[in-house]
Parts: C-alpha cells; structure tokens; sequence
C-alpha cells in the first residue's frame, strides 16, 4: 500500500548539447545533485518536492525560455511523444502554455564552453 504522504517527481536532464544524462523519477527522501552546466527539467507528480539551487558563479549562464519553446513547437509531434513515452495530450499541453514548463539552469559556463561560444562569433 502506498504511503498517502508520499511523492515522486520525474526529472529530466541534459547536458548543453542535448545528451541525455538523467531521465527519471525521485522518491521522498533522495537527493539528487546536478553538476553545473546541466539543464534541468522537473514534472511534480504529486505534491512536495523542495528545490534547492545554488550559484557557483557571479556570472550564472542564463537561457531565455521563449528560445526553448520555439525549439519544442517546432518538432513534430510524434518525436517527444515516443521519446520520452509521455501522451500526446501532455506534449501539446507543454509545447503551448510557459506554465507547463519549469527550466533551470544551475551553474555557470565553463571556460571551455565560453571559449568554444567566442570561436563561433
């Protein structure tokens, strides 16, 4: 029987260029620590997850979510919904509301990854 006090919550996470690293759920009472320059994407399932974020740098890398969005309507509607095995009406609920989706970014770049940003300009 489950404990009625109990919660889970499915957590994705990718590193900056799209390989997925974590794709699954956290129980009540694990801890979950992400190396910086990760993106962190959370679903609660049930109420009473507590997250706990800090910056490691004065400068954290910061990525406009409207930049994300139009990546996620642009794709078909069939790639993310057996990808990831979520339903179809879940995936349109998340690609046209912002309230659907929670982005984090907990870290800062790495001076590799703002060097190879300069070599790109």
């Amino acid at each position: 029987m489950k404990d009625r006090h109990a919660w889970t919550h499915r957590l994705q996470i990718s590193r900056d260029n799209g390989q997925s690293m974590f794709d699954g759920e956290l129980q009540q009472n694990q801890l979950l620590v992400v190396q910086q320059n990760f993106m962190v994407i959370k679903k609660a399932v049930e109420e009473g997850m507590e997250w706990v974020a800090f910056e490691t740098s004065d400068n954290p890398m910061k990525n406009n979510l409207a930049q994300w969005l139009w990546v996620i309507r642009g794709l078909p509607d069939d790639v993310p919904v057996n990808s990831y095995r979520i339903s179809r009406d879940y995936y349109r609920k998340l690609k046209y509301s912002r309230e659907e989706l929670t982005v984090f970014n907990p870290g800062s770049r790495s001076t590799r990854g703002q060097k190879r940003d300069n070599a790109a300009k």
